[in-house]
């Protein structure tokens, strides 16, 4: 009976050491994120492709949003930081640490922009917007 009494006791005394030890692991974890946030900043915009149709006068037409494009991050170097995809909407949104980047575009051979390549800042706790627009050729 006594050392039933002490297995719980035990098993008990296990069980908290464990959720304490969590709860310290989570709060680093808070700090280090709170942290990150506070040295960086965001890249922002959207992608769109177009024209669409030829002769389209309604501007509305022209362009819609690019889907799935993949948005690459480099450093002054050539080395890959991150990438991103737009979403549905064409949009995308990054966190950076602050600092000087070359901004590229994973593209078919039949994609063109005149956009990209190009160099950003990112300022700590500000957002750095750049549209991007893929000229389709359609004429």
């Amino acid at each position: 009976m006594i050392s039933l009494v002490r297995f719980r006791l035990f098993i008990t005394v296990a069980m908290m050491a464990f959720v304490f030890s969590c709860v310290k692991d989570y709060n680093n974890v808070l700090r280090n994120n709170e942290k990150k946030e506070t040295l960086s900043g965001k890249l922002v915009g959207v992608v769109t492709r177009g024209p669409i149709s030829p002769m389209s006068k309604d501007e509305n037409l022209q362009t819609k949003p690019a889907i799935d494009v993949k948005i690459v991050v480099m450093t002054l170097s050539g080395k890959t930081v991150e990438t991103v995809a737009t979403d549905n909407d064409g949009r995308y949104s990054i966190t950076l640490p602050a600092g000087t980047y070359r901004i590229e575009m994973l593209r078919s051979s039949s994609e063109m922009t005149k956009d990209l390549p190009t160099v950003v800042t990112i300022i700590k706790g500000k957002e750095t917007h750049l549209d991007i627009h893929i000229d389709t050729r359609i004429r």
